[in-house]
């Protein structure tokens, strides 16, 4: 008797390779999830899940044909369960639900979660350096204007001989003796001692007028420099910060049940970029997915103020989805994991994810 089950399991996967060697699987893409898996404009399948399977199916010698779905993993799955497709591509967390429904490959992507922000800065660049001039220099500037005075009427004194007679010719003489003290300077003259002496009360003035002139370009440095480091670097939250806030999560990811946990509020969305419009428009406080998927779309959406934050909700490894008990999934895997013990799914991966190709190796 066990021997005639082993006959019959044996003839159906003789079959079931049969079949499919005249009939191209049915393959899934779960699309919008780029750099991991996407539909460029060409109408190509593409990203770093789609150039993996590709590698191997075309390996194994598969014929198989690719059909677009949305993001919605769990309906994708469903799709797996009810034989409408024999597998699926994209980044698809392994959970015990999905788990009884289909059977997975062994994890090809180290996913984390990342939370997307509304970027914290709304000043323009003049308000900016404004903004820092005045901190910087307000308490400065009174002094500076004293200096002047003080300068002004030195001159005044000493090319009147020490009298203060003829007060009304006062702001013309005093213009006067500025400019010509500076251009005695420039050129240098010591035939009058009451020059040398104004020579040096201007020396006296310069000092602390190069000391000014420094502290406004040094704030106007900082202030381009900190713009530009506000346009780069992550906005800095909490854990503790989600809690009870309105948060974007694509429909269907199992990334819903970390937000719950953390006390927020998920908001589904259809799409990455339908997430990152809400938190623009102040409708969600913020998004969470794939750290690397919401960091490429940030920066295709360069005219919405949204930004990465430095937090992340923890690590998960995602996987292929297979029929239940597929018999091309053993295949699969072996394949799988050679390319990651010879490092070669780092290499596949890297035409998308670059620096982050390693993600690839587990």
């Amino acid at each position: 008797m066990k021997h005639i089950k082993i006959m019959i399991n044996l003839l159906s996967v003789l079959f079931f390779i049969n079949a499919h060697a005249q009939t191209p699987l049915r393959v899934g893409v779960i699309l919008d999830l780029d750099p991991l898996s996407f539909k460029e404009s060409s109408g190509s399948f593409a990203g770093a899940a789609v150039d993996l399977f590709s590698y191997i199916a075309q390996d194994l010698k598969w014929s198989y044909e690719f059909v677009p779905l949305e993001p919605v993993f769990d309906k994708a799955v469903e799709k797996v369960h009810k034989k409408e497709l024999d597998i699926i591509v994209g980044p698809i967390l392994v959970n015990h639900e999905r788990y009884k429904i289909a059977d997975f490959s062994r994890p090809f992507f180290l996913s984390s979660l990342g939370v997307a922000v509304k970027q914290v800065d709304k000043s323009n660049l003049v308000e900016i350096i404004f903004g820092d001039l005045k901190e910087n220099v307000a308490y400065f500037l009174p002094l500076m204007i004293a200096l002047f005075l003080c300068v002004m009427i030195s001159f005044y004194i000493i090319d009147n001989k020490g009298s203060l007679q003829n007060l009304k010719q006062f702001f013309p003489r005093i213009g006067k003796a500025f400019w010509e003290t500076l251009m005695i300077l420039i050129q240098g003259a010591f035939s009058d001692s009451r020059l040398i002496i104004r020579r040096l009360v201007l020396l006296f003035w310069l000092f602390p007028s190069m000391v000014f002139f420094s502290i406004i370009v040094g704030s106007i440095s900082s202030s381009l420099t900190v713009i530009e480091h506000r346009k780069e670097s992550a906005r800095s939250i909490t854990k503790e910060e989600l809690a009870g806030k309105r948060i974007a999560v694509l429909e269907g990811r199992a990334a819903a049940e970390k937000v719950k946990a953390l006390g927020a509020i998920v908001v589904s969305v259809h799409s990455i970029e339908e997430g990152l419009k809400l938190i623009d428009e102040g409708k969600v406080f913020g998004a969470v997915d794939e750290y690397i998927i919401l960091e490429k779309n940030i920066h295709h959406a360069s005219n919405l103020k949204v930004v990465m934050s430095d937090l992340t909700l923890g690590n998960d490894e995602v996987a292929f989805a297979f029929q239940k008990n597929s018999p091309l999934l053993d295949d699969f895997n072996q394949k799988l994991l050679y390319l990651q013990d010879k490092q070669f799914s780092e290499k596949i991966c890297a035409r998308h994810l670059g620096k982050n190709g390693h993600l690839c190796v587990l």
